[in-house]
């Protein structure tokens, strides 16, 4: 099923006591939706579709889940018992609703991994594929504690990534909106000032002040171009196959995106290893990661009889290193701890490379700001200086 097939209703419904019950829960449709009440006993007397309003929260909320219902699976608590638990331990009211309608699902007949399936918006392929073949060995614990630390890799990495351009990019904003006000409100009036003395300006000058012009008369101009170029950059920044174009042509950011893969395969190669999920299956699902035109000429040369290992070195996508730890468990017959120490090696790598990229941006960040400020303060500085000596 896909995400966009799963809706958010807010409904009200009678009970068997004829009290009016208001409340959130998720459902295909509203056909879905009376189908679930009905079951519930509960009468619809109205729904009002409501989208996902915590889909960045996502991939949290699969952690922070996988965690409560793992800890009480290992507590020995039947699954309904412990997924009624942890609905009742998340406080965001979208949340309780996911939990309860996988609740429901199960209810209704569903396994636990069909019923994460349902949602596939909180929950990856890798996820409902590992708890398919764990609830068949009856190791749910086991298998969680492997999906855990590969969600919680990934969402290290990202947080990382995240909080080291923050303070590059609101500096650059701030100096943007500083940059527009200087030009827009005090360089005409020393544009002004000049144009009564009659001097001779310098080029530099001249060109601040064209540009002051332009902005201060075409100002409306400037506010749409903006606004269309915000809208354009946001809808582009959603497209994971042109963002993955873009940045390529920026080589630490495509060196970044590279290594991140790297290490979500190796995790969920290991988790999939570890669960005894058929190579082909994991590789199926790790093409929802990412590079799926690649996986897929992975997996029919891994299908041709091509070893692992040779079939990754025709893609481009590893490295040699990151290739002879996958020949090196091939050759032990063990594939589980190689991927298991080479994604552990990537993220290591990865968090120092983000550290390297970040203590080069923002030094660089600060020398274009002020190399920036320092044209348009000597832009104004250098006519009057210039006055004063012709004064002399």
């Amino acid at each position: 099923m896909n995400s966009t097939q799963m809706n958010m209703y807010m409904y009200k419904a009678l009970n068997r006591e004829g009290q009016v019950v208001e409340k959130l829960q998720v459902a295909r449709d509203e056909h879905d939706l009376r189908t679930m009440l009905t079951n519930s006993e509960l009468t619809l007397i109205s729904a009002t579709k409501k989208g996902f309003r915590f889909k960045k929260n996502c991939r949290k909320f699969a952690v922070d889940f996988l965690k409560h219902l793992r800890q009480l699976l290992f507590n020995k608590l039947d699954l309904l018992t412990s997924l009624e638990i942890v609905a009742r331990l998340f406080s965001n009211s979208e949340e309780c609703a996911v939990v309860e309608y996988i609740i429901s699902s199960i209810k209704s007949g569903c396994s636990l991994s069909a019923s994460l399936a349902k949602v596939d918006i909180c929950f990856d392929k890798l996820t409902v594929k590992t708890v398919e073949i764990s609830e068949k060995t009856s190791q749910l614990v086991d298998a969680f504690d492997g999906i855990i630390e590969y969600l919680e890799a990934q969402e290290d990495i990202r947080k990382s990534v995240k909080n080291a351009m923050r303070y590059p990019v609101i500096l650059l904003c701030c100096i943007t909106c500083v940059m527009l006000f200087w030009l827009v409100f005090v360089v005409p009036r020393f544009a002004e000032l000049f144009a009564n003395t009659n001097a001779q300006l310098p080029l530099i000058t001249r060109i601040i002040i064209r540009a002051s012009s332009l902005l201060s008369d075409h100002y409306e101009c400037l506010t749409i171009v903006l606004a269309v170029a915000g809208f354009a950059m946001f809808h582009v920044s959603k497209n994971r196959e042109i963002m993955e174009r873009l940045t390529k042509f920026i080589p630490v950011i495509a060196t970044i995106k590279r290594e991140m893969f790297a290490m979500s395969f190796f995790y969920a190669m290991g988790v999939m290893i570890r669960e005894k999920i058929h190579l082909i299956e994991g590789l199926e699902c790790i093409a929802s990661i990412g590079h799926s035109s690649k996986i897929h000429k992975i997996i029919a040369l891994v299908k041709s009889g091509t070893t692992l290992s040779g079939a990754l070195k025709q893609s481009d996508l590893f490295h040699d290193h990151e290739l002879s730890i996958i020949m090196a468990g091939e050759n032990s017959g063990d594939l589980w701890p190689a991927f298991k120490s080479g994604g552990d090696m990537l993220k290591s790598r990865l968090s120092n490379k983000t550290q390297k990229a970040v203590s080069m941006i923002q030094p660089i960040t600060i020398i274009f700001i002020g190399g920036m400020l320092i044209i348009i303060i000597c832009s104004v500085i250098m006519p009057m200086y210039s006055n004063l000596e012709f004064c002399t």
